[in-house]
């Protein structure tokens, strides 16, 4: 936030202006009174879903269950992730932990109606004994955790559960690609890679989430799942795949091609 706040005033900084005009804006926490001059919370439904799933319209927008036309202020937000907190004198606002119900208020009271939640529920290879189809518990608790808030405060959910960048493969997993090398590309073609990925999806979303009483694909306060971030075989990353991944693919691709065309 300081270094934010130093590029910001260097790029705003009037001619004439010394380090001494300027100042770190560290606002104290929000009271959320009655009296505020702004507080867009009443826009918000009084919990999200009230009226059911979001609906898309034929116009390509939003609507709400009841059919009313919706448009999202949306922002992606990461608070209450680390299970394990630990505290940051040194950070701004990171000397104490972090409040899911506090922060859905906060984003509530300036217009947000949607967040993002970027996840990662694929299992880690650092974890001894690790299956391929384990999900990550700490991830999935997250995004049960912030559903839970967020929709009390009338704001919806987009689940983004798996981005193929960070993950690392274990040998032992015997999946095409190899230990040292990142997932780009194998979900697309890689059958031990699609069936862990169902794996996931089912203990994500089709078990109950402890913090709401009902599971994910049960939840109308999820307004959108991502099926994965930044990956696709039209995508810059196909370009990645190379040796035997990119064999495997070419051998599908071929066997495809025969069968449709002769």
């Amino acid at each position: 936030m300081l270094l934010q706040t130093a590029l910001l005033s260097i790029l705003i900084q009037p001619s004439g202006w010394t380090a001494e005009d300027v100042w770190s804006f560290r606002p104290a926490p929000d009271e959320f009174r009655a009296e505020a001059a702004l507080d867009l919370r009443k826009l918000n439904e009084a919990v999200a879903g009230e009226s059911g799933f979001i609906k898309a319209t034929p116009e390509g927008g939003f609507a709400l269950g009841s059919g009313a036309p919706v448009r999202f202020w949306a922002v992606n937000s990461s608070v209450g992730r680390e299970a394990k907190w630990t505290a940051r004198p040194l950070w701004q606002h990171q000397s104490e932990e972090p409040s899911l119900a506090r922060h859905a208020r906060f984003l509530a009271k300036h217009g947000v109606n949607i967040v993002r939640l970027h996840a990662q529920v694929a299992p880690s290879a650092e974890t001894p004994g690790s299956k391929l189809t384990d999900i990550n518990a700490a991830e999935r608790d997250w995004i049960w955790r912030a559903v839970a808030a967020y929709r009390k405060e009338g704001i919806y959910s987009v689940i983004s559960p798996y981005w193929a960048v960070p993950m690392k493969l274990k040998a032992e997993w015997r999946v095409t690609g190899g230990a040292a090398d990142n997932a780009l590309g194998p979900l697309f073609f890689e059958p031990k890679m699609q069936e862990a990925y169902r794996a996931w999806m089912r203990q994500l979303l089709g078990e109950k989430n402890s913090y709401t009483g009902q599971s994910l694909a049960q939840d109308p306060a999820v307004a959108v799942f991502q099926l994965q971030n930044e990956d696709s075989l039209l995508f810059w990353t196909f370009n990645n795949l190379t040796g035997e991944p990119r064999r495997q693919l070419e051998s599908q691709w071929s066997a495809w091609l025969g069968k449709k065309h002769g």
